[in-house]
């Protein structure tokens, strides 16, 4: 898994209601102690934060200096983008999760919707490797009516939380296929899990990642920040995919060029060839559900 990829992760909470909560900035040990998924003793608490090393924690929760969080926040988010590859055909890319995404699919869907008479839904999750847990949650709520969407489990009650979907969606009632690789993560995991069993959505593809441990950013008094897991993320039927995945309904991971999902609408030639094979199975798939 690349570096990228430990370091885009995604929130159950905001930043804003954990300094809310607290006085002042935690140390790197008093965050550990207090937030930690796990229950840890002071040795091992110790051990673990010594030189600000998180790694012997879990292989997500890391250290961040002030200028590794300047960076982050000055790197511009790759756009969610829909494109209609026929009047019944809706193509949604989602590159990664961040505060703008379900805006940014919400505001596309409404442009083009109504003049489209949408049966078939296919969200492309290829090499997302996360980002926001609420964004996930949000673009999940457009195609479920009702129920429970997820729920996240940790060792203090602010980590223990229930997703309901509202009513009144977008994309409700549509046939979904979903667009997954091994580089899908963590809450695009979260969103194909969703639309799997919520949806009853056909997924394409390879076995994704296997990661739904959920990190909380922490502001630190030493000026940096630690990105600690702090929950874990269930779907409504009680399954995780931590350390194992989602596995396709159809696997197509021997297909040739099927792995580069395009990261901007003007990939023309990418989305082209979407229009052949990949969408034909996609459809396929959804037909004899």
């Amino acid at each position: 898994m690349s570096n990228n990829l430990i370091t885009i992760t995604f929130l159950i909470l905001s930043l804003s209601s954990i300094a809310a909560n607290a006085q002042s900035k935690p140390t790197l040990e008093d965050a550990v102690r207090e937030q930690y998924v796990e229950q840890l003793n002071e040795n091992d608490i110790k051990e673990m934060t010594q030189n600000d090393s998180l790694l012997a924690l879990d292989q997500y929760s890391h250290f961040m200096s002030e200028k590794e969080l300047t960076d982050i926040s000055n790197k511009p988010d790759a756009a969610t983008f829909v494109l209609p590859l026929s009047k019944q055909v809706l193509y949604i890319r989602i590159p990664i999760f961040h505060a703008k995404t379900a805006v940014q699919l919400q505001n596309a869907l409404e442009k083009i919707i109504q003049q489209l008479n949408v049966t078939y839904i296919i969200v492309d999750l290829r090499d997302n490797h996360g980002g926001l847990l609420n964004a996930a949650i949000e673009v999940a709520d457009q195609f479920v009516a009702n129920g429970v969407l997820a729920t996240t489990k940790g060792r203090i009650d602010i980590a223990n939380l229930v997703f309901l979907a509202k009513p009144n969606d977008m994309l409700e009632g549509n046939k979904v296929a979903v667009l997954i690789n091994k580089n899908t993560a963590s809450a695009a995991e979260l969103l194909a899990g969703i639309l799997k069993f919520n949806a009853n959505a056909c997924i394409l593809g390879q076995n994704s990642y296997g990661k739904s441990a959920v990190q909380t950013q922490i502001p630190l008094s030493n000026g940096g920040a630690i990105s600690l897991t702090t929950a874990i993320y269930y779907f409504s039927n009680g399954q995780t995919v931590n350390k194992l995945g989602i596995k396709p309904d159809v696997d197509i991971s021997t297909w040739q060029n099927w792995r580069n999902p395009p990261y901007t609408i003007d990939q023309t030639p990418r989305i082209q060839w979407l229009q052949n094979p990949l969408i034909e199975k996609s459809i396929h798939c959804l037909n004899s559900k």
